[in-house]
């Protein structure tokens, strides 16, 4: 009986010390982000069961909070050499993180066979915006392209049979919504309200052929023709077309889900929170309507990896990424969060198509991804977006200036700093 005891207790100690050999030989790989709520559930899942597809390898994620928390402390573990491996990062941020020689470039990094299948598969706009000097330096994580939502149902009683395909149709059909329901010379309900949004005028200043920034990246061009065109149209919904009205914060999603209002706008990824809300009326989900061509701004982060780590855990980093960014898990992962596909074969995986056939709108409002551009992918636009937003679209919003007077304003402030940085 003792000599079974003692064989079964060094059967248990010899499991018990080669399950631990095994752990200590994963290679970890510390993954810093921001995503939180249904978006945190879905990456965390998709890290499980990579983590459980690769036991030589575990990735071990934190979620920061926010993107303000992130930024802080990742800039400081960097000044101290103590990074992550990877993280999620805007383009602002790895302009600044590149030029102090924080950042592995990743294409040194990647097989001929590799880099291949990433050029020719994930979509142009994200090669440009991930590419620096020529290579590509970081790789697309959390996409997301503007789109409008609006009440189908009032859509449908009013015998409007589709949105508007571009803004001379928007604002006829806004008209059409809008409407003073007791007569009081007051009105009850509007076809959109919206916040002051940076992203729509830069999206209309590109549809305009206009540009934020010259190929300097110092010189701003917003406030030219097209940028005072694009502005003066927003100011039009408010003032001349009287369709619109100006909200704060998220004041206009409450007044949509209310049905107070027929149209708002927001990212893609907003159509997931709307629904889980459950609005008494049919959701609908567009494209944003043309002007005197097709264009968006993308939205979104990177994920970047970072020199001061080893080789090990530079090749699991790229393992990893690579995994994330096969079709398939682009489809699981657009499908659980509402983020665009990176991957253009993505849309024919079985979750994309039964989402689309969900949702046939979508498929229109992922194609504007053929028309994409990039904001400008330097450290100083993160302080330049917020001037152009507080003191060049907003005053005219509020009918303190004029389109003109506050973006030649804006524009020579923005210059101002982006020589000085």
């Amino acid at each position: 009986m003792k000599i079974c005891m003692r064989f079964l207790i060094s059967i248990v100690v010899l499991f018990l010390f080669n399950c631990k050999g095994d752990v200590e030989k994963r290679t970890v790989v510390t993954f810093w982000h921001a995503m939180g709520g249904p978006l945190g559930k879905t990456l965390d899942s998709l890290i499980v069961e990579f983590n459980q597809s690769h036991p030589e390898i575990k990735i071990d994620h934190v979620g920061m909070g926010n993107y303000q928390a992130l930024s802080q402390k990742l800039m400081a573990t960097v000044a101290a050499k103590k990074p992550p491996t990877i993280s999620q990062v805007f383009e602002s941020w790895t302009d600044q993180l590149y030029k102090t020689g924080a950042l592995a470039v990743v294409e040194d990094l990647l097989t001929e066979r590799e880099k291949e299948e990433i050029r020719k598969g994930i979509y142009p706009v994200f090669i440009l915006d991930n590419t620096w000097e020529g290579k590509l330096l970081t790789f697309p994580f959390n996409k997301s392209v503007p789109a409008f939502f609006y009440n189908k149902t009032l859509f449908e009683e009013e015998g409007i049979e589709h949105f508007p395909e571009n803004w001379d149709e928007y604002i006829e059909i806004g008209k059409k919504l809008t409407k003073d329901i007791d007569g009081d010379g007051i009105t009850d309900f509007w076809a959109t309200a919206f916040p002051m949004s940076t992203w729509m005028f830069e999206t209309l200043l590109y549809q305009n052929g206009g540009k934020i920034l010259d190929d300097d990246n110092i010189t701003p061009l917003f406030n030219k023709k097209a940028g005072i065109e694009s502005l003066t149209f927003l100011l039009d919904i408010l003032n001349k077309y009287k369709i619109g009205r100006l909200t704060t914060g998220y004041q206009h999603q409450d007044d949509f889900l209310a049905g107070k209002v027929a149209i708002i706008s927001g990212s893609v990824v907003s159509y997931s929170f709307i629904k889980d809300l459950k609005p008494d009326f049919k959701l609908g989900i567009a494209p944003i309507p043309s002007g005197k061509s097709n264009a968006v701004i993308i939205s979104g982060t990177n994920i970047a990896l970072f020199a001061n780590t080893s080789e090990e855990q530079k090749k699991a980093a790229l393992e990893f990424i690579i995994w994330f960014l096969s079709p398939e898990i682009q489809a699981r992962w657009a499908y659980g969060t509402g983020y665009v596909p990176v991957r253009i074969k993505s849309l024919q995986e079985p979750l994309m198509k039964k989402r689309m056939e969900e949702l046939p709108e979508l498929k229109d409002v992922i194609a504007q991804l053929e028309f994409a551009y990039t904001e400008p992918r330097i450290a100083g636009w993160l302080r330049g977006r917020q001037i152009l937003g507080t003191e060049g679209i907003e005053p005219v919003l509020r009918g303190v200036k004029s389109p003109e007077e506050a973006l030649n304003d804006c524009a020579k402030r923005i210059e101002e700093y982006l020589r000085s940085e």
